[in-house]
């Protein structure tokens, strides 16, 4: 269940990120989410003005980059078997070699992580920065709820009727 869940919350994210570029140009729902994120995280690390200011373009670069990782990347890995037929025609060694991408993905969001706690460790205290990654898990999950909800309790992809 916890591996499924960051699975979720990735999809869902991507989702949103798809529907967003088919909106007409002045709709700005990504532009929305980034700032009730910006605002919710500020609110749970309780941050300083001077710490904000050292904070948030660290982490604006790790979060551009664990996007990256995360949607562009996947997205053009899984792009290269698209439909169940695919699947089952590919090599096992094509397979592992596809594998070990996925792995290499996981590996640079770890390093990605690793350099963001090198980072804030100059500018936030550890207890802060474990309160960050608590209200990123609580952020996702509320913006999870939400879009749950907006479907409607038998509307939910994936859940039985």
């Amino acid at each position: 269940m916890k591996k499924i869940r960051p699975l979720l919350v990735i999809f869902i994210l991507l989702t949103l990120s798809l529907e967003a570029q088919r909106r007409p140009p002045g709709f700005k729902n990504n532009d929305k989410i980034k700032a009730l994120k910006t605002a919710y995280i500020t609110n749970a690390l309780d941050l300083t003005s001077k710490e904000a200011e050292k904070f948030w373009p660290v982490y604006n670069v790790y979060d551009r980059r664990i996007m990256d990782l995360r949607f562009k990347k996947t997205r053009e890995l899984r792009n290269k078997v698209k439909t169940r037929e695919e699947f089952d025609a590919m090599k096992e060694k094509d397979a592992a070699l596809l594998l070990n991408d996925f792995l290499n993905i996981e590996k640079d969001i770890l390093a990605a992580k690793s350099s963001l706690n090198k980072q804030l460790l100059k500018i936030i205290s550890a207890k802060k920065i474990l309160k960050l990654y608590k209200a990123e898990d609580d952020f996702n999950r509320r913006l999870l709820k939400r879009l749950q909800n907006r479907k409607g309790p038998n509307k939910r992809q994936g859940r039985p009727n």
